[in-house]
């Protein structure tokens, strides 16, 4: 019994818990990295922004 549990358990792991955890590091990988691009692309974009109303503000 112990035997077929065992086969069971590895044809699990071998189909279903291995191929998961690589999506799902996947996945993990992806968004942190969007999430990285975004935040990088706000910071920039947010600090040119400011820096160019201050210069317009120092026109006037």
């Amino acid at each position: 019994m112990k035997q077929q549990f065992l086969g069971f358990w590895y044809l699990c792991r071998d189909t279903i818990v291995v191929p998961l955890l690589k999506s799902a590091l996947y996945y993990f990988f992806a968004l942190f990295l969007i999430g990285f691009a975004v935040f990088m692309f706000l910071l920039i974009w947010g600090t040119a922004t400011t820096e160019f109303i201050r210069v317009i503000s120092h026109i006037h």
